[in-house]
């Protein structure tokens, strides 16, 4: 079997963030998937001349290329008058300033973010909407953030696979130093996947190249409930509305369940995975397949499906991945403690997380059984899947190009009893 990356594939698309509400029908939500897609860093070319290129926005900033767009707003890199610097705008379409939703989530994104200050999230500058007399960009909602050069992270699993354990371990940390730091202030991101993890090469003390992480796209950011303004959140999930991507999603999210930070444990859990194994654990044709295999199937251990890939990173994946949220890691600071454990080559059981002085209990670490000698296990999971959950497998291939966001209709999302 090839250890290549994935090749995306309509309908298995982790780029795209999908939005999931409806009402249940014979125990099955009936819903309706709202594809978006949204991200600070290149995502499709501007193909025609745009007709915000070259204007003023909030009278301070000169727009000059689009670098990305989404479903939500397009990004630009733009120039702040005022001090001669690029930065990078996201704007939001002008059709979606009279739907209230996109509206609130756009305010939410810019105040979560707001709220962070950490090397290893992308910086938020500014945030505003533009009050000026010129009637293409009058009424248009910005954020002003640090411009990021560099790959996200699923460009570099494509281009670098496999990677090397000690870099794999170095930008987990730094990702979860981030999202640690997030969770200190009561934000739980929902959406981390490699295209939200961007990766920069910068020069260390000794001149030694090394990897620099960026998280971004807060813009489905849930605020804890010990934070006034987590109504907001709450009016942005009624009516079983559901917000993330499936390929990353916790199975706690696919039922719409309340999130803690541990949410954001098992998707990175499932990002470790796809930096293991160039896929990631779950695929299906349609965003139901993959929510349900989350909540029904076990992930396939990362040495069946790609013999050389790390033992002890597979555990810590896998822990990581667990369907129960209090046998993952309890935090991303654990998880992160945890990984600096495997990088010094001591057990992972005599982690701590040393940076607040706090000694966790590590959650019973997965033990990967050894591998199957007879019959292969079902593609995607060590348990078997019901016939109507189960997804051909596709064969691995390196993926060209980021896949198009899509709309679909879905049945979501209570699985059918697991198989005894």
């Amino acid at each position: 079997m090839s250890d290549a990356p994935e090749d995306r594939t309509p309908g298995s698309d982790p780029g795209s963030s999908e939005s999931f509400s409806g009402t249940p029908v014979g125990g099955i939500h009936v819903a309706q998937a709202q594809v978006e897609q949204e991200t600070v860093v290149p995502l499709v070319r501007a193909q025609a001349p745009d007709p915000l290129v070259g204007r003023m926005i909030g009278g301070k900033y000169r727009v000059e290329a689009q670098i990305g767009t989404g479903a939500m707003g397009s990004v630009y890199r733009a120039l702040q008058i005022s001090l001669e610097k690029r930065i990078a705008l996201k704007i939001l379409h002008s059709h979606l300033r009279s739907d209230g939703n996109f509206v609130e989530r756009f305010h939410r994104e810019a105040k979560a973010a707001s709220r962070l200050d950490h090397p290893n999230i992308v910086r938020v500058i500014d945030f505003g909407e533009d009050t000026s007399d010129d009637p293409v960009m009058n009424g248009r909602l910005f954020i002003a953030m640090e411009l990021l050069e560099g790959r996200d992270l699923f460009q570099v699993i494509q281009d670098d696979f496999p990677l090397p354990r000690e870099r794999t371990i170095e930008i987990m940390r730094q990702t979860l130093a981030a999202v640690a730091s997030a969770h200190d202030v009561g934000i739980i991101h929902r959406d981390l996947k490699p295209e939200n993890v961007m990766i920069s090469v910068r020069t260390n003390d000794d001149g030694e190249a090394i990897d620099f992480i960026k998280v971004c796209d807060f813009g489905i950011a849930k605020m804890t409930e010990r934070d006034a303004s987590d109504e907001e959140s709450r009016k942005l999930s009624v009516h079983g509305l559901l917000v993330g991507t499936p390929e990353y999603m916790s199975p706690e999210q696919a039922r719409g369940e309340k999130l803690d930070p541990r949410s954001d444990v098992y998707a990175l859990g499932v990002v470790l995975y796809q930096m293991l194994v160039g896929r990631v654990p779950f695929e299906g044709t349609q965003p139901l397949d993959v929510a349900l295999r989350h909540l029904a199937d076990d992930p396939q251990p990362p040495r069946e499906r790609v013999p050389d890939a790390d033992a002890t990173l597979e555990i810590v994946c896998l822990t990581a991945m667990s369907k129960a949220r209090d046998k993952r890691y309890q935090s991303a600071r654990e998880m992160r403690a945890v990984l600096r454990a495997a990088l010094e080559g001591r057990p992972l059981s005599s982690a701590s997380v040393n940076e607040t002085g706090v000694f966790p209990s590590i959650p019973p670490m997965y033990t990967p059984p050894p591998p199957a000698m007879s019959d292969p296990r079902p593609s995607g999971g060590m348990s078997a899947a019901p016939d109507s959950l189960r997804i051909s497998p596709e064969p691995l291939g390196r993926a060209t190009s980021k896949a198009t966001p899509l709309s679909t209709e879905t049945d979501l999302l209570t699985p059918p009893p697991r198989p005894g």
